[in-house]
């Protein structure tokens, strides 16, 4: 990744690896039940952060963020901005000074301002990195005096959340939970953003985690739980919604999947994929600016380019039975590929961590997570009021934070809100040590009643087939004329995926 002209390098972050990132808030030895926490707490922030000053009692936080259409949003207020309707006092006066790249100052006025404790502006002609001073008079916060407070600020690109990707399982079997997976990345490393993962099923709302945070230049992923009640093909989609304070792109929010969903129930029918992949994606944009001033002119541009590459390998599988099996169980998960193991979990003597009773339905679960591994271990069992059944499903998360949807916390939790967990030591520690996947893999499960020795065992082998896609937008450039100047953005994007994928299903005697 590269900055150049006027902007300004900040270090890069390391390559994700879909299957290593699946992290939680502290090291662990062994598998454990995560300790969830609210969307509303930060699990990291290392953006750049917004400008603050104090006068007296008053204080101001501001901040100038650069859109891909050349406009920089300023925000003030004298409280915070993620809240901003609760700011205390008045600003009544504010001051803009911008330093031009030529040495000189420029100074805009805004008064008589009744804007309360939040006042906004979009300024044009503006580049990344250009320091600006801003003096704000704050009334009625002190009750004898107008305090006025000076912040200094940078500007900063708006910050862009992609929504990478959507794994789901390509086929589910009615009245069954199927677990998702959304992608969500932040791509412009300035500042964080918060927002909305919402899933979509045949273009109606179905499921949602709100508020999420994705630090800059970082990943989250965000779990869903979706059960269908029909059989066919159904489409989904995630999109990420109410993008706080903004989205440089919003048109790179959602991602799509189908499930083929069939109605045939047996005693264990199953479900399981494997991949295997390189990416890539490229992009560079620019802008260049001219304005004339009676007999002053000045020009100024900015651009940025950037290349991500990531090596990823993921597996899953699901499973369910229309038999209970009864806790404590012993559950066992053995991955191989061309004869080599690239993943193993055994768990003994799992009792419930849960169970409810709700008329004649009734569901007792477990969910186990190895640091050591990165396999997710969920397993139910219970009565619908007619008929027993029990499901299970290993899975790797390739977010450094996992967000969980409603459905999926009251699903395998029992739980309602929103919540995720994260271990900082589990990507780090195994990053690059995977074994890469040959021309297929085997994965060989089995849930045993610890008790009567009553089991479920499945052993599918995926095999794996190239798989590439991929796009290129070409670079071109759109120029806008004004009274005063010109103004003239650039852009150009383009990704390539190359991989093996594979699926396998089917059902056991």
């Amino acid at each position: 990744m590269s900055f150049y002209r006027s902007h300004y390098l900040r270090a890069a972050g390391s390559a994700s690896v879909a299957l290593l990132l699946a992290c939680f808030a502290t090291a662990q030895t062994g598998p454990y039940r995560p300790t969830l926490k609210p969307n509303s707490q930060k699990y990291q922030d290392n953006g750049l952060k917004n400008a603050t000053g104090r006068s007296g009692a008053a204080s101001l936080t501001g901040r100038a963020l650069l859109a891909q259409d050349g406009k920089t949003f300023l925000e003030l207020t004298t409280g915070d901005l993620d809240n901003p309707a609760a700011a205390p006092g008045k600003i009544s006066k504010v001051q803009l000074k911008l330093l031009r790249k030529n040495g000189t100052t420029v100074y805009d006025n805004y008064t008589n301002l009744e804007v309360g404790g939040y006042f906004t502006q979009n300024l044009g002609g503006l580049f990344l990195g250009q320091p600006l001073q801003v003096q704000a008079s704050v009334r009625g916060i002190d009750p004898t005096r107008t305090d006025v407070v000076t912040i200094n600020e940078k500007v900063k690109l708006l910050p862009d959340l992609v929504a990478e990707s959507l794994r789901a399982p390509d086929a589910a079997h009615v009245n069954t939970p199927v677990n998702l997976e959304a992608v969500v990345r932040e791509t412009n490393r300035d500042m964080g953003a918060r927002a909305d993962c919402v899933l979509y099923v045949d273009g109606a709302e179905w499921d949602r985690s709100s508020g999420i945070w994705v630090d800059a230049d970082d990943s989250v992923s965000c779990a869903f739980t979706a059960t269908f009640d029909t059989a066919g093909t159904k489409r989904v989609e995630v999109r990420v919604a109410n993008v706080k304070p903004g989205d440089y792109n919003p048109n790179n929010n959602s991602a799509f999947a189908t499930i083929g969903v069939t109605s045939e129930q047996v005693k264990l029918s199953y479900w399981a994929n494997a991949s295997d992949y390189t990416s890539r994606y490229t992009d560079r944009y620019d802008s260049f600016y001219g304005s004339t001033y009676g007999t002053y002119s000045e020009t100024n541009d900015w651009g940025v380019a950037r290349d991500f590459s990531e090596d990823g390998q993921s597996t899953y599988f699901e499973a369910s039975s229309r038999e209970a099996l009864t806790f404590p169980i012993n559950a066992s998960y053995l991955e191989t590929s061309d004869g080599v193991t690239t993943g193993t979990l055994d768990l003994d003597g799992l009792d419930a961590d849960w169970a409810s009773q709700n008329g004649d339905f009734s569901q007792s679960c477990v969910w186990r997570y190895d640091p050591a591994t990165n396999i997710s271990f969920n397993f139910c069992s219970g009565t619908d009021g007619y008929d027993a059944y029990s499901s299970f499903n290993y899975q790797r998360f390739a977010g450094r934070a996992v967000y969980f949807s409603s459905s999926y916390s009251q699903y395998w939790n029992n739980s309602g809100g929103d919540y995720y967990f994260y271990d900082s030591s589990a990507s780090g520690s195994d990053a690059g040590t995977y074994t890469r996947f040959g021309n297929g893999v085997t994965i060989a499960v089995q849930v045993t009643e610890a008790l009567t020795g009553r089991f479920a065992k499945a052993e599918p082998t995926v095999t794996l087939d190239p798989l590439s896609d991929g796009y290129t937008n070409p670079y071109s450039c759109t120029e806008f004329l004004m009274s005063y100047g010109f103004v003239r953005s650039c852009s150009g994007d383009s990704y390539q995926y190359d991989g093996k994928y594979g699926s396998a299903e089917g059902v056991t005697p």
